[in-house]
């Protein structure tokens, strides 16, 4: 009798050491930093946060800056170097992390669809890591083809090497 009492203390230690486990493990951890945003908040990419009646309209962007905050849906923008972007006089133009970059920006005849111009740019030459983020940013921008207002943030859509992809800036 008393090995069976000793066996059920130990079976009960370890369901409530495990059990103990799980739920910690289960707690909610900070999505900023790499890990990929789920498919249910992929779907739908929708005037959202910005509420607008209607299809997008480049106006919305207003002339405030926005940062870069996620180089895809699946990839975290992990570097400290800041990337913003603002819309105006009919060009997007902020920093690219080191240098002044200016495009112009068309509205196509369906709502959201873009087409951006040559890109042009200060000349100065940064840091390593702040010229790594400018020439990324820099190549995939004249790629952008539309874009959506997405869970208070700015989407900027492109398809690179046959895979579309999502820029998403926050304010």
């Amino acid at each position: 009798m008393a090995k069976h009492r000793i066996g059920t203390r130990v079976l009960l230690t370890c369901i409530l050491g495990i059990g103990t486990w799980l739920i910690a493990g289960c707690r909610s951890i900070p999505r900023d930093i790499a890990e990929p945003i789920p498919q249910s908040e992929q779907s739908g990419m929708r005037n959202s946060g910005l509420e607008t009646a209607g299809p997008p309209r480049l106006e919305l962007l207003g002339e405030k800056e926005w940062t870069l905050d996620r180089w895809d849906l699946h990839e975290a923008k992990t570097d400290t170097v800041p990337v913003t972007l603002a819309f105006t006089q009919g060009q997007f133009a902020g920093s690219a992390g080191c240098n002044r970059y200016f495009a112009k920006v068309e509205e196509k005849s369906t709502p959201g669809e873009i087409s951006i111009g040559p890109v042009g740019a200060t000349r100065k030459m940064c840091s390593p890591e702040e010229m790594k983020t400018e020439d990324r940013f820099l190549g995939v921008l004249p790629l952008v083809r539309s874009y959506r207002f997405w869970n208070s943030k700015l989407a900027l859509v492109y398809v690179e090497k046959e895979t579309t992809r999502t820029l998403l800036f926050r304010r």
